[in-house]
């Protein structure tokens, strides 16, 4: 909303400096009261340990300054910290995903970056040479140069080199070749790679996190007279604290489900699946075929029309009643 009020913004829309600047300072208020009960409740060291609580906390000092600077002075002026109010917005509940996608691409970074440099490399080797092969015609503007041979190694340019010898079409082909169809699908690979591998470490460090929280509940859960196992007692009043909805009849099939032993206790080994079982839709199977449905077709049909009659829920009400 301040974007469209702010000056430069639509003339019909236009506030007054000192309108959208409290409104600046009043959404940076309630910002700033939403992450001091953060900190209290966190711990206000965590602003040294944690970096985007560290980012938006100097965002947010820099922000608020220049707010009131512009309240002071009455005029706006060129801010670039505009652009950085989407970080507000990025560090809300709602978009952990956009956090998520955005923290692989920084972490993705270096990989990428050394395939630009590769292929920074390879442009200026190219502008060199089309320099060299080119730079003497004075009808090629686009070769005149070094800077515009760096600028202009592109494919549009190979006409005017064309035209005087149909030789440098191979060296604009070797060009393409060695860019476009080799080093663009390098690159994809190692952006390919760079995020499987990231996913991968993460999905790993998950994996192990859980398997130590098991370890850590299977500790609580074993008593004296079972140290190595856990009890469907202990194990329905965890399943009571993790998933409180859960009725009675999933907790038994959860159970069953890890107990492969079929001993009625569950081991450690058995006890890791939890997170797997818990993640299970448990229905009721359908029930088995009637007695009639090998019979004779005729009397299929009758005994299925009386089966439906005899089962009809208002019959039945009216029986009772």
């Amino acid at each position: 909303m301040l974007a469209v009020v702010e000056r430069p913004s639509v003339d019909k829309f236009e506030f007054p400096v000192g309108i959208h600047g409290t409104l600046e300072l009043v959404a940076l208020g309630v910002i700033g009261v939403e992450l001091a009960l953060k900190l209290r409740w966190i711990g206000w060291t965590t602003i040294l340990k944690h970096k985007r609580t560290m980012v938006k906390c100097i965002t947010l000092t820099i922000m608020v300054l220049e707010a009131i600077t512009v309240l002071i002075r009455q005029s706006s002026h060129f801010r670039v910290t505009r652009a950085l109010r989407p970080i507000f917005l990025v560090d809300t509940r709602a978009c952990g995903a956009v956090r998520r996608y955005i923290r692989q691409i920084l972490q993705s970074l270096p990989p990428i970056l050394d395939m630009l440099v590769l292929l920074l490399f390879f442009v200026c080797i190219y502008g060199l040479l089309g320099y060299f092969l080119f730079g003497g015609d004075e009808k090629n503007l686009y070769f005149k140069t070094l800077s515009d041979s760096f600028v202009s190694i592109f494919p549009d340019v190979m006409m005017p080199s064309y035209a005087i010898s149909k030789w440098s079409a191979a060296f604009f082909i070797c060009y393409i070749s060695t860019v476009l169809y080799v080093l663009m699908n390098l690159m994809l690979a190692v952006v390919y790679e760079t995020f499987t591998g990231i996913e991968k470490d993460k999905f790993r460090k998950l994996l192990l996190h859980k398997r130590q929280a098991c370890k850590l509940a299977f500790r609580l859960l074993v008593s004296k007279q079972t140290p190595n196992n856990v009890r469907f007692k202990q194990f329905q009043g965890l399943m009571r604290y993790y998933s409180p909805q859960m009725s009675q009849r999933d907790v038994i099939l959860i159970f069953r489900q890890l107990n492969a032993s079929n001993t009625g206790f569950l081991t450690q080994d058995e006890f890791l699946n939890i997170y797997d079982a818990t993640t299970l839709k448990w229905r009721l199977k359908d029930p088995p075929d009637p007695w009639f449905s090998a019979a004779w077709p005729p009397l299929r049909v009758f005994c299925r029309a009386a089966r439906t009659t005899v089962t009809w829920q208002y019959l039945s009400t009216s029986y009772i009643c």
